[in-house]
């Protein structure tokens, strides 16, 4: 699994890309991703997406939509 840090930094350069009409990221797409970005699924036969990349999503969409 590629780091945090590096998960981060993926998200922020590409999240308005996942803010719809009402302002909003979708943090679910911009976590499945950046998941697919870095191709880091869990080990087969599941192919989950870490839960590392949900959390670091939502952190950054919670800063992005409490934004002045």
């Amino acid at each position: 699994m590629n780091t945090n840090q590096e998960i981060g930094r993926w998200m922020k350069t590409w999240l308005t890309d996942y803010v719809d009409e009402c302002d909003e990221v979708n943090a679910t797409a911009l976590a499945e991703a950046a998941c697919a970005h870095f191709n880091d699924y869990e080990a087969p036969p599941a192919y989950e997406i870490p839960e590392a990349y949900f959390e670091i999503a939502a952190e950054l969409a919670s800063a992005y939509e409490k934004k002045p």
